[in-house]
């Protein structure tokens, strides 16, 4: 059975994704957390999630630091991003910290359900606007 742990400040777009999640993958079980210092909890209580999808705005961190702290504490999970966040050189240094996935909120659902289910399934998934050329 696939973990997903969702790591997420809001609650209503936490439980949205859980909810997403169970609809690509049926069997998948989701724990929720609303801060590193959860996530971190869930992790040594549950050993180690299949994925985790991550928001960079959260309560304790700040932008690409809990990718780097959660990839250093589970090494083996995939990590996705989950963020309204949709600037081409934040997704691009997301990947090079060890981003396996960015999903933005600002997507249509189909877009993100797409995205999404390319992460459960282990493939990498970003963005188009990702690929666009880097401003001078």
């Amino acid at each position: 059975m696939p973990r997903v742990l969702i790591v997420d400040d809001h609650p209503l777009v936490a439980r949205a994704t859980a909810n997403e999640v169970r609809m690509v993958k049926r069997e998948a079980e989701t724990r929720l957390a609303h801060s590193i210092e959860e996530a971190e909890r869930v992790i040594a209580e549950w050993d180690e999630p299949d994925t985790i999808l991550l928001d960079l705005r959260l309560p304790d961190t700040e932008g690409l630091s809990g990718l780097v702290h959660l990839h250093r504490i589970a090494p083996k999970a995939t990590i996705a991003i989950i963020s309204a966040e949709d600037d081409p050189h934040v997704m691009r240094h997301a990947f090079a910290q060890g981003a396996r996935g960015y999903l933005t909120k600002g997507r249509d659902i189909e877009q993100f359900t797409d995205g999404l289910r390319k992460v459960l399934a282990g493939s990498n998934h970003s963005s188009p606007i990702a690929a666009s050329p880097a401003p001078d």
